[in-house]
């Protein structure tokens, strides 16, 4: 199975609304994570609720739980905030999977926790994506305008409710104003820079700014904070900055 496809089960939910994880710990989702386009895990900063606990971290996904060591994502700390590891078919010999800094997480197969829909889908066909991006979409250039409009709008709206959950499933671990500036942050992104910023805004969150800001630091000192936090992003360092 292509693992683009999994991703896509991952992204939209496709899944049963009580899960367990290879070691027996039931599972809950509330948000998949923001898809990454960059270096590192799949998804970013999910929402997971794991045994009653909320777990806030990143998402790797692979078709067998081997591919974790077959990718020497066990040697790449670019991995280390990886709070789940979701694969179709476990085929290791531990319920656990270990990051690169030591620490344990765990692993939810998918073979058999996948929504009705979908598990239909894949007893019947075999789904296969392009290798290349389609010049145009034969389901939408089918219909006519009247219908074209309808369906956009749908598609729209459906958009619209993923990210209201999204932003409610991010209150579990910071507040309204928070949230709403890294939503900010991660608008001034674009399609490019949205991910990037976003871990900004997450890396010096609202409140510090606010207190730098009433120590007297001026708009300008908080702006060379940012593009200083920037300049840390691109060398692959992760690091929070301070004021002198």
């Amino acid at each position: 199975m292509d693992e683009r496809f999994l991703h896509h089960i991952w992204d939209g939910g496709h899944l049963k609304l009580e899960l367990l994880t290879v070691s027996g710990k039931r599972l809950r989702v509330g948000y998949s994570g923001q898809y990454n386009t960059n270096r590192g895990p799949d998804f970013l900063n999910s929402g997971l609720v794991i045994d009653g606990t909320a777990v806030r971290g990143d998402v790797e996904i692979h078709q067998l739980t081997t591919d974790w060591h077959a990718h020497n994502h066990s040697e790449d700390h670019y991995y280390n905030k990886v709070s789940l590891h979701v694969v179709f078919r476990h085929n290791g010999n531990k319920d656990l999977t270990i990051k690169q800094n030591g620490e344990a997480i765990e692993i939810l197969e998918l073979k058999d926790q996948l929504s009705e829909d979908i598990d239909k889908l894949l007893r019947e066909h075999t789904p296969r994506l392009p290798k290349g991006r389609p010049a145009y979409c034969d389901l939408l250039s089918a219909l006519d305008n009247d219908r074209l409009e309808m369906t956009l709008r749908e598609i729209g709206w459906q958009r619209f409710l993923g990210k209201v959950n999204r932003f409610n499933s991010s209150l579990m671990f910071n507040g309204f104003d928070q949230i709403l500036y890294e939503g900010l942050f991660e608008a001034m992104g674009y399609d490019k820079n949205k991910t990037a910023m976003l871990l900004t805004a997450q890396e010096i969150p609202l409140d510090k700014m606010l207190a730098w800001s009433a120590e007297g630091l001026t708009l300008l000192d908080l702006l060379a904070i940012y593009v200083i936090s920037k300049i840390g992003r691109a060398s692959c360092r992760e690091r929070v900055y301070h004021p002198v």
